[in-house]
């Protein structure tokens, strides 16, 4: 064998290697030997050593393209035929609704209108749910001799808190505080109502600061009616919170939204809340720190004790109810309140974990 002949079998091989390595299981058909005659036209000119190649190298092609095809085979069977299996159980399974979803067709567009319906009434749940979180961002009370087709105006108009404040600033004149006030002096207890007077003829001398002031130690008095601990009294984070879980499941909603408002401008006032311009802070201003001398959060507050006056009546059952523990997570320690009927099980844990 001269020396082209040897180049010729060595250049050869090299392809046969290079075409037997990057065979794809996709070409193996039933023309395999077509693919495979042209791959071995591409190794040389030379028939003979054509043929002699292609002979040798058939079966090694050929049975390497079989173990693929095996391999998919079993991979297909494997993890194609069970998941086939589960989407024809599901398909059996929904073919009862499949079979009578153009019956329940009438019933979802019933619903449809429903909806449409509830949320065109201003005192419907859903109105109220969307009015009682949009004016508890803004720290506010459904605002007085407001009804709801006015409160769902207002929710249209303004977008932010000032907003929400100005509007109502220009809202309130001077004739609907009075009677605001009014309504208060005949609903308060008589140990109240000389404090009332005087605020009242603060609020006609534009003594706004003074007029909060005394705001705040009413708003004290009320909030305690539900608590049994006076040693915390100034302590009132989250005080209806154990109400409003008990409630939940029971409470007319327009109670229980209105309890839940209640609950967060009584959080806005005893916390520290930031991202506000208002200046309304029970514990800064009874201490003498900053007082709010605002017409529009003297307003606010007394929409608080307006509010706690009736909340006290719906809720009158909770008399002396909650009382203020102490908790412990990890290695924090905080205070809640909790209801006086769970007492006993909180103490009983409390001892367990001792």
């Amino acid at each position: 064998m001269n020396e082209n002949q040897k180049e010729e079998i060595r250049h050869g091989k090299e392809i046969i290697l290079n075409y037997s390595d990057g065979i794809k299981i996709s070409e193996y058909n039933s023309n395999s030997k077509k693919a495979l005659d042209k791959i071995i036209k591409e190794l040389s000119p030379n028939y003979s050593l054509q043929e002699s190649l292609y002979k040798s190298i058939r079966p090694i092609i050929t049975k390497q393209l079989e173990m693929q095809s095996i391999a998919l085979k079993k991979i297909i069977e494997e993890n194609v035929t069970p998941m086939q299996k589960i989407i024809e159980s599901l398909m059996e399974k929904l073919k009862p609704i499949t079979e009578h979803i153009n019956e329940m067709l009438p019933y979802f567009s019933g619903l449809s209108e429903i909806i449409e319906k509830l949320e065109e009434n201003p005192d419907s749940i859903i109105n109220w749910d969307k009015f009682s979180k949009e004016f508890s961002s803004y720290f506010w009370l459904p605002p007085y001799m407001m009804n709801s087709d006015q409160i769902l105006e207002v929710m249209k108009s303004v977008h932010n808190e000032k907003e929400l404040d100005d509007y109502l600033d220009s809202y309130f004149e001077e004739k609907t505080v009075e009677i605001l006030i009014d309504d208060i002096i005949t609903r308060v207890k008589p140990k109240h109502k000389e404090i009332m007077n005087q605020i009242n003829a603060c609020y006609k001398g534009k003594n706004y600061a003074l007029v909060n002031t005394g705001l705040f130690s009413i708003i004290d008095s009320l909030c305690s009616f539900f608590v049994t601990n006076k040693k915390y009294n100034t302590y009132r984070i989250n005080l209806f919170k154990p109400i409003l879980n008990n409630e939940k499941r029971t409470s007319n909603y327009y109670n229980y939204f209105l309890l839940s408002m209640v609950n967060n401008n009584i959080n806005f006032l005893y916390g520290s809340k930031k991202g506000t311009h208002k200046l309304a802070r029970r514990h800064l201003s009874q201490h003498g720190e900053f007082f709010s001398n605002s017409r529009i959060e003297t307003i606010l507050l007394l929409h608080t004790v307006y509010y706690l006056l009736l909340i006290n009546d719906i809720y009158s059952n909770y008399e002396k109810s909650l009382d203020y523990v102490k908790r412990k997570k990890g290695e924090k320690e905080y205070r809640e309140y909790i209801l006086i009927n769970d007492k006993k099980r909180f103490m009983r844990e409390k001892n367990e974990k001792i």
